[in-house]
């Protein structure tokens, strides 16, 4: 089959989408198909990337607004910041403009047997839509949309203008399915597309997972935590707060993440006991997360989303401390600190996230 996968950013950025994206390609490539993946690409050399995998990287084209690349790179200047303010929002500016790139591409597209596009950000499943309003008799006979995060429907982040559902109902028609990563999820979508929707959860090639398995503990508590902070929905200000006064005990507490803004209020307190880090590439991260002796997961004040960091999580091995915004959990962090993870995180069967069954869940829709 000839297939087409249309994300903002591909491997080598950091992020659940961008793996997404690439770990669906490079399985469809495997598998023998014919496969061709668009993103914003940056300045990144991909020439080693698609020999090795098969896999043809194009490019969506060139940003004036929307310039976070899958190399990084993300301009911020002076006016990037003050239109984003005044029309972030109401037009989901800079977004916005990846519509109108994604519709280019897709309207150029002949004999394509899948498409799957990838958000957030929303506007790409948006060009598409209007790509199949526009050239039904050439769009990809089958088309999924793949939703890490609702839009309307989340709770997380701030809620989007109430036009905006009829931009969401447009898509909806338009698409021929609708993946999702979670059962929960599905109350987040309107109801005139629950019968598109299909549970596929994010993938991973197993093959290049590599953990310290002679692993035996550390000399003093050393934990991690890696992921974006939302505050008042993913926060973890409450458990810092406790860190800081209730616990004398040693400890080392390693955060992997983009917000380190947020913890440097917490450094003077913690000192060593806090180390903030950059995201650092998934192999490495998997490596350093098997030598904590437990894993720390931040729950969303939602019931329709989930950290896809926890599957990393899960191939870790270790033992995984859920902690609440709210923080009512002080009981079990001291057991946690004492070795004691009678009251840990109940792990999920961890083949579900094995890109050969994540992958083929894909291809079964085309040949429904």
């Amino acid at each position: 089959m000839k297939i087409v996968v249309i994300s903002r950013c591909i491997y080598p950025a950091i992020a659940p989408r961008p793996f997404r994206a690439t770990e669906l390609a490079k399985y469809f490539a495997k598998q023998g198909h014919e496969v061709y993946l668009y993103a914003v690409l940056g300045k990144y050399n991909y020439r080693e990337f698609e020999e090795t995998t098969g896999v043809h990287v194009c490019s969506l084209g060139k940003m004036h607004f929307a310039t976070l690349n899958s190399d990084g790179y993300a301009r911020k200047n002076s006016l990037d910041r003050f239109l984003k303010r005044l029309l972030g929002k109401y037009l989901e500016f800079p977004d916005i403009e990846l519509m109108w790139k994604t519709k280019k591409v897709v309207g150029q597209l002949r004999n394509v047997d899948m498409l799957v596009t990838v958000a957030i950000p929303y506007p790409i499943h948006w060009g598409a839509a209007i790509a199949k309003k526009k050239n039904l008799s050439v769009f990809p006979k089958t088309w999924v949309s793949d939703c890490g995060d609702p839009y309307m429907g989340n709770s997380v982040k701030n809620a989007h203008p109430s036009y905006f559902q009829r931009i969401e109902d447009f898509w909806g028609k338009q698409t021929d399915y609708i993946a999702i990563p979670l059962e929960a999820a599905k109350k987040a979508y309107s109801e005139k597309v629950q019968d598109k929707l299909r549970v596929i959860p994010q993938g991973f090639d197993f093959s290049n997972v590599r953990i310290d398995k002679h692993f035996n503990g550390n000399a003093i508590p050393r934990f991690a935590y890696a992921g974006a902070i939302y505050p008042g929905y993913r926060d973890p200000s409450r458990f810092l707060q406790y860190l800081c006064e209730k616990v004398n005990q040693p400890f080392e507490f390693v955060v992997y993440t983009k917000s380190r803004s947020f913890f440097e209020k917490y450094k003077s307190a913690l000192g060593d006991k806090l180390t903030v880090k950059n995201y650092v590439p998934r192999e490495q991260l998997l490596w350093d997360l098997s030598q904590m002796d437990f894993l720390v997961n931040i729950n969303n004040n939602s019931g329709v989303q989930s950290p896809s960091k926890l599957i990393d999580y899960y191939l870790t091995t270790r033992p995984i401390i859920d902690i609440t915004t709210d923080f009512n959990e002080s009981d079990i962090v001291e057991e946690f600190l004492n070795g004691n993870y009678n009251h840990q995180h109940i792990k999920a069967d961890i083949s579900q996230y094995d890109i050969c069954n994540v992958g083929q869940q894909f291809l079964n829709l085309v040949e429904k």
